[in-house]
């Protein structure tokens, strides 16, 4: 699943969210969360190459249209 709680997070969740993870096994007041990790964003955008910088805006076109168009899984 691509939702955790804040407290589990860990790299594949972002550095932000890992930072925040360690403030809270620290014991340090943080806000209650959830995450989503990395494996959404492979989810939605796909197979990404980008071999070419003639292509890179192409690229990255359809990517954005993949995250328009997407149907997300019922939990997320």
């Amino acid at each position: 699943m691509w939702v955790h709680d804040l407290a589990r997070a860990d790299a594949h969740c972002g550095g932000k969210a890992l930072g925040l993870a360690r403030l809270l096994a620290g014991g340090l007041p943080v806000p209650a969360g959830f995450v989503i990790d990395d494996h959404a964003f492979r989810h939605v955008a796909g197979e990404i190459v980008l071999d070419d910088p003639e292509t890179i805006g192409h690229v990255m076109a359809q990517v954005l249209d993949r995250f328009a168009t997407v149907a997300l899984p019922d939990e997320v």
